[in-house]
């Protein structure tokens, strides 16, 4: 995509691991009576098998935050 731009490892940065995080996001203050189901079906759409070995495939780190985190 990008032919002439260096590599990290060219930038003298050896073995550098870069990461994303992704998250569902609700203002504060919102009635658990919403949050809560869609918690759950979020929750429960990260852990079907396929999802999970979609990630396993790509090297993905298993799922460790499933709950409000902040």
């Amino acid at each position: 995509m990008f032919p002439d731009a260096h590599t990290l490892k060219e930038w003298g940065l050896k073995n550098f691991d870069a990461g994303t995080s992704h998250g569902f996001w609700a203002p504060a203050g919102t009635p658990a009576a919403i949050f809560d189901p869609r918690k759950r079906e979020i929750n429960r759409a990260l852990m079907l098998p396929s999802a999970v070995e979609f990630k396993l495939q790509r090297k993905h780190p298993p799922l460790t935050r499933l709950g409000c985190a902040y």
